[in-house]
């Protein structure tokens, strides 16, 4: 496992590849797939995912009417999604920070990332909102990689690994704090039957219904529901 110090170096030598590359004039010659092998694999290769590994980590993989360029799993479960470009486009471009968020909220993971490793902007895909700022955690540029190293460790293996990100994003306000599944469930259950007895009661106020029947009426909509959404 790569430590925090050994990422930092490589990192440097990237920043420095990059850097002569620009002095050379060459940059606007590269294509997608160049900056792809060239600077985000490595990139994150040296943040400590294992680039190479099928599982770890997918390239091309399939979302909704799309395909994201990167897919980064811990344990076979989807940790964030990166979205590509190359080293000529602008990503400050609107329909690229939502075709990021899109396809990490297809699949249900929490972080997209949209980068041309110039520059690196995360996203929070839990919820859409009609302004993709809202949804932006961070930008950070290469030229800020080593003296915001810190920053940029928040995309590493261990860092998704240990929660670090999410946590994080907790404290600046820019992801809900966990809360336990059972409280979750008690708390959405007491929602839903509330909702539920007042709709029955709007909608069959003539019946005269009794306590115990529309404690019933209730009951046997949520178990349908919850059948149905499990045979699903």
């Amino acid at each position: 496992m790569i430590t925090k110090e050994q990422a930092r170096e490589e990192v440097k030598k990237l920043v420095e590849k990059y850097n002569k590359l620009i002095e050379s004039g060459k940059a606007k010659s590269y294509n997608e797939e160049m900056t792809k092998k060239d600077f985000i694999l490595p990139l994150f290769r040296a943040l400590g995912w294992s680039v190479e590994d099928g599982d770890e980590v997918t390239a091309e993989e399939k979302i909704s009417k799309g395909r994201v360029d990167y897919s980064f799993r811990i344990e076979g479960i989807p940790k964030l999604f990166l979205e590509a470009k190359s080293l000529r486009e602008d990503l400050d471009r609107k329909e690229f920070a939502e075709q990021a968020i899109n396809y990490a909220w297809h699949k249900g993971a929490t972080w997209a990332i949209l980068t041309d490793f110039e520059g690196i902007k995360v996203f929070n895909a839990e919820w859409k909102s009609v302004n993709y700022l809202q949804n932006q955690f961070f930008s950070i540029n290469c030229r800020q990689f080593l003296d915001n190293f810190e920053q940029l460790w928040l995309l590493s293996r261990e860092s998704l690994e240990l929660g670090l990100i999410d946590k994080e994003a907790e404290k600046w306000g820019k992801k809900a704090k966990k809360i336990p599944i059972d409280k979750q469930l008690l708390s959405d259950l007491t929602r839903f039957r509330e909702l539920l007895t007042k709709n029955i009661l709007k909608n069959n106020s003539a019946k005269n219904l009794t306590e115990e029947d529309l404690e019933e009426a209730v009951q046997r909509i949520i178990d349908r529901l919850i059948f149905i959404r499990t045979l699903e």
